[in-house]
């Protein structure tokens, strides 16, 4: 799918106002990412010759969030409404056919955008859809013939066209020859008083062309926002999309309506995903993984049949086959807990390897460490591995079993087979299959007698 020939106009100048935000409309988030990269992200795969964006404000804040590389910027000085915002990126379009689009409409699909130009290739066409409640919406004008004659604004829509529930996306695609001309033509003389996009559609008539609107059955897909209200209404329905189409691919995700995903997820038939449980970045989730209630995972791997369990926490890690982790578990940038390795209760791992069959059971904390396999970590055990201006590393060699409430000032190194006794605060390396204890002395005193009158 390539449309070489085509530029694409993105309408995001909108600032808005009723959400009484300084972020402007297309900037604030949904899913994770600005409504306008969702839009892009539709866009993208049609491969157009150009996308311009038409922004209005500061083009630092819309470059913080949508790399250069990706589009041309069109600036709109003053809001005169979304023909005038089309005209202002007149000068920079240099396909032979443009698709327009609205700012603030983040779940438009790329397959509907497909279907809009495949069919109306040459012409003008635009996208439609029934709605329950059409309040806000342009409505879609038929002759006898069903023959689209004009778009009517719901402010300048009699009550018979406002009783009418086919509404106009917003989205358009034109010869861009024709907009040129039709673009400044457009007149302001309405109750807005200002330049309508939709305006353009009886000029394209009075050549003799019919305009055709392509009609979607998923109505959802048009609405934009404009509210905060709405956002979480979209929201809503972009997390269930999401849903909906991993529990397609044979993901069991237990309470659908609890499901965050903020994420590019690539996920194999089998997994579980509990309530409550939050995607962000890129997530992979292998073949019979098994994700508890809470929990939030954020750029990384959970490879098959591994398990994460309620109330934990894994960023930028690998969680190997078979391994566990949890719960109330903090896997932090770095990690990989391998295979059949487990992190157990209030443990807290950062740039670790937790080698094959190893145990950090409860209330640990293991920093800038390399532990083999078949390690036992006690509970309360910690890798103390910041002096202060640098971080080291503690290297745990395969077999040793570290007890309860030991304390590993690195660097160090602990011994294949070394034992480390509870209560430790070890300072240098312990050697292979030896005990290394290094306590104070305990001492017992007499309790003192009790004081008489």
């Amino acid at each position: 799918m390539a449309y070489n020939d085509l530029s694409v106009v993105i309408l995001a100048a909108g600032r808005g106002r009723r959400m009484c935000s300084p972020l402007p409309k297309p900037l604030q988030m949904m899913a994770g990412q600005p409504i306008i990269r969702h839009i892009l992200t539709a866009v993208i795969p049609l491969q157009p010759q150009q996308i311009i964006v038409v922004y209005s404000g500061d083009k630092g804040l819309f470059q913080q969030h949508v790399p250069d590389e990706h589009v041309v910027w069109a600036e709109q000085t003053s809001a005169k409404g979304t023909g005038h915002a089309a005209a202002c990126a007149l000068p920079l379009i240099r396909g032979k056919r443009t698709l327009i689009l609205c700012g603030d409409a983040p779940l438009i699909t790329t397959a509907h955008l497909a279907s809009l130009l495949t069919e109306t290739e040459g012409g003008l066409g635009l996208i439609s859809a029934h709605l329950t409640n059409p309040f806000g919406f342009g409505r879609i004008i038929r002759q006898a013939d069903n023959s689209v004659v004009n778009i009517v604004e719901e402010k300048d829509a009699s009550p018979r066209e406002q009783a009418i529930t086919e509404v106009s996306s917003g989205i358009i695609t034109a010869p861009t020859d024709f907009l040129h001309t039709a673009l400044k033509q457009l007149k302001n003389d309405n109750s807005q008083q200002e330049y309508y996009l939709p305006q353009i559609i009886p000029q394209w008539q009075q050549q003799g062309k019919p305009v055709q609107a392509v009609c979607i059955n998923d109505s959802d897909s048009i609405r934009g926002i404009n509210t905060f209200s709405e956002l979480a209404t979209l929201e809503a329905l972009y997390q269930q999309r999401v849903a909906n189409q991993l529990m397609q691919q044979g993901v069991r995700i237990t309470q659908p309506a609890s499901f965050n995903c903020h994420a590019n997820v690539q996920a194999e038939a089998g997994v579980q995903i509990a309530n409550n449980v939050t995607l962000q970045g890129n997530v992979t989730l292998g073949a019979g993984c098994e994700i508890g209630p809470n929990c939030v995972l954020t750029d990384c791997v959970i490879e098959a049949n591994a398990t994460i369990q309620a109330n934990s926490v894994v960023t930028q890690s690998t969680v190997k086959s078979f391994a566990s982790v949890g719960p109330f578990a903090y896997i932090r940038p770095g990690c990989t807990i391998d295979t059949h390795a487990k992190i157990g209760a209030f443990v807290e791992a950062k740039n670790t390897h937790l080698g094959p069959g190893s145990k950090a059971n409860h209330l640990s904390y293991l920093g800038d460490a390399t532990i083999g396999s078949q390690v036992n970590i006690g509970a309360g055990t910690i890798t103390c591995n910041y002096d202060g201006q640098t971080k080291h590393q503690t290297h745990i060699q395969d077999g040793a079993f570290v007890g309860s409430s030991c304390q590993l000032i690195a660097p160090i190194t602990i011994e294949a087979g070394a034992y480390i006794g509870a209560g430790s605060c070890i300072t240098k390396t312990a050697p292979s299959q030896k005990l290394t204890v290094a306590r104070a002395r305990q001492i017992t005193v007499a309790k003192p007698k009790e004081k008489t009158e």
